[in-house]
């Protein structure tokens, strides 16, 4: 794999002898060396992070009424999207649009849980720490498959029924609305603890960096058909992947046009949702102390 990949950015490289080329050729194969390495660390941390997050997260935004109301809404959301694929299954005997219920719809829900993890974890701790960082992560490497649903509508190019063909563009809608929702809550979630802690062009600066991420993330997943799991196992060739997207034009145009489009839509969303996530101060979120 290691030696494949180098082959990769030789290619892509051609016959370029810039200075610039040769080091970063060089650095890429330094970082395929310490690849196992790498794996080894990342376990190592897991297995010892593991009890503590396990004290200290306990899912305990589950408590809070307002957290809970955002939660439940999606998870009705959700549930009307599963029902208009039932249907549609048990109408054509068809397993078709599968993948917009499982993988896609349910790795959308990851950065949300994560989302409202932290949120809660900050409210009630009033700071940061050490130990949202892991989770953050995740939150960040995940995130673009809340996005990554929009773009599910290519397949519906290649459907040949065409009594279900308006079905068929409601049916991705609404997952794909679903998912961009789960996707803008999660991110105003994480907006409005930036705000709160720094002020808010610096909320508004990392929603700006996040968005391209989330444009990166995309392309990763849609062209080079990366999995947010991936970075796990193979860190080293999804950041070789993302960074020879940058030398990329299509792929800079699409990541350029997706983040665009994220970034036109999102404030429109913000504005909606701003009253409710700005009013889940503290006092309203902090968990009832033991009597």
């Amino acid at each position: 794999m290691h030696q494949g990949m180098e082959f990769f950015w030789l290619s892509a490289c051609g016959k370029q002898t810039s200075p610039l080329y040769a080091v970063f050729i060089e650095s890429i194969r330094l970082f395929c060396k310490l690849q196992i390495l790498t794996d080894a660390v990342l376990l190592a941390i897991i297995k010892q992070t593991f009890p503590y997050y396990q004290r200290s997260i306990s899912m305990s935004f589950l408590k809070q009424k307002p957290l809970m109301y955002l939660f439940n809404v999606m998870v009705l959301m959700s549930a009307g999207s599963a029902i208009l694929w039932i249907y549609r299954v048990m109408d054509t005997g068809r397993l078709t649009f599968r993948w917009l219920l499982i993988p896609n719809l349910v790795l959308a829900w990851i950065p949300f849980i994560m989302a409202l993890i932290l949120f809660d974890w900050y409210q009630r701790k009033q700071r940061f720490s050490i130990g949202m960082l892991p989770i953050a992560g995740v939150w960040l490497f995940f995130l673009p498959n809340a996005a990554y649903i929009v773009t599910d509508i290519v397949h519906l190019t290649t459907l040949n029924i065409r009594y279900f063909i308006y079905y068929d563009v409601t049916l991705n809608f609404y997952f794909a609305l679903t998912g961009i929702i789960l996707g803008f809550l999660s991110l105003a979630l994480l907006h409005q603890i930036w705000a709160q802690r720094f002020g808010s062009l610096i909320g508004w600066l990392f929603v700006l960096i996040t968005q391209l991420l989330t444009g990166i993330g995309v392309y990763l997943g849609r062209f080079l058909r990366w999995n947010s799991w991936d970075i796990i196992q193979h860190p080293v060739s999804i950041l070789t992947h993302a960074m020879e997207a940058i030398f990329n034009q299509e792929a800079v145009l699409f990541i350029i046009h997706f983040s665009i489009f994220v970034a036109f839509v999102y404030p429109l969303f913000y504005v909606l949702i701003r009253p409710y996530v700005s009013s889940l101060h503290p006092s309203q979120v902090q968990a009832k102390p033991h009597q």
